[in-house]
C-alpha cells in the first residue's frame, strides 16, 4: 500500500512480514501518487527478482489498485531491467 507518507510492503503467510519506506528514513527518495492505493502480488514471485537490488542504484517500482507491479532496476554499470507481475486477483 502507499499513502503520502511512504510505502508498506506486508506479507501474508506464515512468516507475516511488514515492512515501511518512508521519505523521513531516506529510503524512499520520490514519491508520487494520485491517491492512497493497495494491490496483493505474489510474494514467491518477487522473491526470484529482488535479488536484483543487489546489483541495482536505484530501484523504482510503480503499482495501482488491480494493475500489474512494474520494478524498474537502475544498474549501476548502465542500463536497467524492467519487471512486471500480475497482481493477485480474488
Amino acid at each position: 500500500s502507499a499513502d503520502e507518507n511512504g510505502i508498506k510492503l506486508s506479507t501474508k503467510s506464515e512468516t507475516n512480514v511488514e515492512v515501511e519506506l518512508t521519505k523521513d528514513m531516506g529510503a524512499v527518495s520520490e514519491l508520487e501518487l494520485t491517491k492512497p492505493t493497495s494491490s496483493t502480488y505474489s510474494s514467491e514471485y518477487l522473491s526470484d527478482i529482488l535479488v536484483l537490488t543487489n546489483l541495482s542504484g536505484n530501484t523504482r517500482l510503480f503499482f495501482g489498485e488491480q494493475k500489474p507491479l512494474q520494478l524498474q532496476f537502475d544498474m549501476e554499470n548502465g542500463g536497467n531491467v524492467v519487471y512486471l507481475l500480475a497482481p493477485q486477483m480474488g
